[in-house]
């Protein structure tokens, strides 16, 4: 299955949770629609992932507080959240948040704090999450001055275990496995060679090359890196696409695209102006703001 953050749009698309079959191809119908009333779905609602249970957390707000909520495995239709919690980035945070597990079923969290702290927590595997909770304390945050991290807007991890993080100027931070608090990042990604404009996500694949979009210069393209890539360099490779909000890319390294009203799939190694394998889009999709993905 493939799992698509829909948010609200500024012209009044209600935002929803949607769900593909893995073979899911042109004008269809999703599996999935969580969308309604009850699910409280908002514009923060633009980051996704699942957990090895099967159950969906999307970011979200309640009050300008900074929440994630999780829906049961089954969750279908107008339905509320099994839980939600609370409590990160301090009281009050700026948008956008976003979400990531990493290989042993942690759930990472990045965000932006009011007067511009910005922080990256580690939260242990969620066992039996209850209604109403409210407050769940992480185990390791990585944040302060020495990071890097200001206003992150994607969360990815190599095989390693290392943790990379993408902010809003285009500047990619990486940390390895063990890394804690106000730490200096192992390596840093950015300039003008690199074309990237940190308003997109990114994704390793299965050699370590790290994938991510760029709309630079209203150019859409996915920018592939050599493995350890770090300071002013070139991408390997770019491939030019449609639009680019959200990437993933699957065990076979074939590479997902999000964008507006379309989910692409391109193959593995995909490069130039390289034709895609497949594109779900139409009207029967609903698609109409699509941002994060996950399988």
């Amino acid at each position: 299955m493939l799992y698509v953050a829909n948010p609200p749009t500024q012209s009044g698309e209600v935002g929803s949770v949607l769900g593909f079959a893995g073979n899911a191809d042109g004008n269809v119908s999703p599996t999935v629609r969580i969308a309604g009333k009850k699910t409280g779905l908002s514009y923060q609602a633009a980051s996704i992932a699942i957990d090895k249970l099967g159950r969906l957390y999307t970011t979200g707000s309640d009050r300008n507080l900074g929440q994630v909520r999780i829906w049961r495995a089954d969750s279908n239709g107008d339905a509320k959240p099994t839980a939600s919690f609370s409590g990160l980035c301090g009281d009050f945070t700026s948008y956008p948040m976003v979400l990531a597990f990493d290989q042993f079923g942690h759930l990472w969290v990045a965000c932006s704090a009011e007067g511009g702290a910005s922080q990256l927590d580690e939260y242990p595997q969620l066992r039996g999450a209850r209604r109403g909770m409210r407050h769940f304390f992480p185990f390791r945050r990585i944040g302060g001055p020495k990071t890097g991290v200001t206003s992150p807007t994607a969360i990815a991890f190599d095989s390693n275990g290392q943790v990379s993080v993408e902010n809003a100027d285009g500047l990619i931070t990486t940390f390895a496995a063990t890394e804690d608090g106000n730490t200096a990042p192992r390596s840093r990604l950015r300039g003008d060679k690199t074309q990237l404009d940190g308003q997109g996500g990114i994704s390793y694949d299965s050699q370590g090359r790290l994938v991510a979009c760029t709309n630079r210069k209203d150019e859409p393209r996915l920018l592939t890196f050599a493995p350890g890539a770090k300071g002013d360099v070139a991408p390997i490779s770019t491939l030019s696409v449609a639009g680019c909000k959200g990437v993933a890319i699957d065990p076979q390294d074939n590479i997902y695209v999000t964008f507006a009203s379309s989910i692409t799939e391109y193959a593995a190694g995909a490069s130039g102006s390289a034709q895609p394998l497949r594109v779900i889009s139409g009207d029967l999709t609903t698609l109409s703001n699509a941002s994060g993905i996950t399988f």
